[in-house]
């Protein structure tokens, strides 16, 4: 697929003016989920706003709301949320006209998503539940299992520790039974999360350890740096902080890897963490988050920039090993 991309996607641009529509509609509809796990955002908006102005003009909703998803994903990726919330409205909307119960629980899915970047957490709850829901009168019991994932995520940004952990709980065993491990490394990787929030860290290092090792075994980097940082946190909470720095280590390359600003910041923002107790590694503590800063800033996240500013201060301010500042 790597060496065809470029011929798949000039393909499905020049299909609308050579008059074929249904390919105009289907192949970049093939080409989501390609493009999207790959991170080549700016092929998969190109195809998918094609498609979207063509299957609208021939009347197809259904192919229209499948484009409208997979702009959803572009958008979200490329933080414009407001554009991703619009995105996925349109796409429930018209799966919902159409009676198509799945499509219409995944966007009320991932509009949850959007909802949980933008801090919005009581209306992502609302948007998770109501994709539970849909896929459960569906009979969707995979799609259902993800939605409860996402629920627990968001559950736990709240400090609803115990609902998440049930959550989480639920979709991993749901994933498990129907063999779908990429998922159930998903879920391992957030409920890692809650059980560091609980102080559970022995139990969070076995779950991040166990998705860490299944993202890199389907070649999944993205979902692999994610695994490695949050691991580092679990290792930093238990005073491993030379397994941490590596970890986190790990992480900044893997997302600069990949192209993912965002969390390469929160990357470096973890390891500078990692490497400010004891004094010692002050200089390197002060670069990892300076360097935190300045990504956190060119993805204008203005509240985790701040935040990290006032870490840094505090860092400067301390003492290094040998009791200077």
């Amino acid at each position: 697929m790597d060496v065809e991309r470029a011929t798949l996607v000039a393909a499905a641009l020049a299909a609308p003016g050579l008059g074929h529509a249904g390919a105009a509609m289907v192949l970049p509809l093939c080409l989501g989920f390609y493009l999207g796990r790959g991170r080549h955002f700016e092929d998969l908006e190109q195809v998918s706003r094609s498609a979207q102005r063509v299957a609208h003009t021939v009347g197809d909703a259904y192919s229209e709301a499948g484009v409208w998803t997979n702009l959803g994903v572009v958008l979200r990726r490329t933080r414009r949320f407001d554009e991703a919330i619009d995105a996925y409205i349109h796409a429930c909307d018209l799966y919902h006209q159409i009676g198509e119960a799945r499509g219409e629980a995944q966007a009320w899915n991932n509009l949850g998503l959007v909802l949980v970047d933008l801090r919005r957490f009581d209306e992502a709850i609302r948007a998770h539940f109501r994709a539970c829901e849909v896929f459960e009168q569906a009979g969707d019991a995979h799609g259902e299992a993800g939605a409860w994932n996402n629920l627990g995520a968001v559950l736990r940004q709240l400090d609803r520790f115990d609902e998440a952990i049930d959550a989480l709980s639920r979709a991993r065993e749901v994933f498990h039974h129907v063999g779908d491990a990429h998922s159930e490394a998903r879920a391992w990787t957030n409920l890692g999360a809650v059980l560091v929030d609980v102080s559970r860290f022995d139990e969070a290092i076995q779950a991040h350890t166990r998705a860490r090792e299944v993202f890199h075994q389907v070649g999944d980097v993205h979902s692999e740096a994610v695994a490695w940082n949050n691991l580092g946190v679990a290792l930093a909470d238990l005073g491993r902080f030379d397994e941490a720095i590596d970890a986190h280590t790990r992480a900044c390359d893997l997302y600069h890897r990949t192209g993912d600003t965002h969390g390469e910041a929160g990357a470096w923002r973890n390891l500078g963490a990692a490497l400010t107790p004891g004094g010692g590694r002050r200089a390197e503590a002060v670069e990892a988050m300076r360097r935190s800063v300045d990504l956190y800033e060119s993805t204008g996240d203005e509240h985790r920039m701040l935040r990290v500013q006032e870490w840094l201060a505090r860092i400067r301010q301390e003492p290094d090993a040998d009791g200077s500042t």
